[in-house]
């Protein structure tokens, strides 16, 4: 069970890098959500060239990986929860990270998701 878990945290963690990867990424990028078909493929074109998208893509291949390996040795039932952290580190990351403001309904629903993986790992 402790590969397990360790396998888990790498996937977490490579899924939280990734998801922050793209965040700034797409900070830089823009809105995409035009209707003007130009603008839309000039977007597009921007964000498949952007390195920090790229490298987010990259990380989160890596996360699916790691996740199939999860897969493999654990139950779904088990193992779905257990990824739940990324929430956690994903509010770390976008308030000291990216400089995002998180409001303290957005701590305490990360607490109750924190809490809740602490009794699953218990379990």
């Amino acid at each position: 069970m402790l590969i397990t878990i360790l396998i888990v945290l790498m996937q977490t963690v490579a899924m939280t890098a990734g998801d922050l990867l793209l965040a700034k990424g797409m900070k830089q990028v823009g809105d995409i959500a035009v209707l003007s078909p130009t603008v839309f493929l000039m977007k597009m074109s921007l964000t498949l060239r952007n390195v920090w998208i790229l490298t987010g893509v990259a990380f989160l291949a890596i996360s699916l990986l790691l996740w199939l390996a999860v897969l493999s040795r654990a139950p779904l039932s088990l193992a779905v929860p257990m990824t739940a952290v990324a929430y956690v580190l994903n509010a770390f990351a976008a308030k000291y990270i990216l400089l995002e403001a998180v409001s303290a309904m957005r701590w305490s629903a990360t607490g109750v998701i924190a809490l809740g993986v602490l009794l699953l790992m218990k379990s």
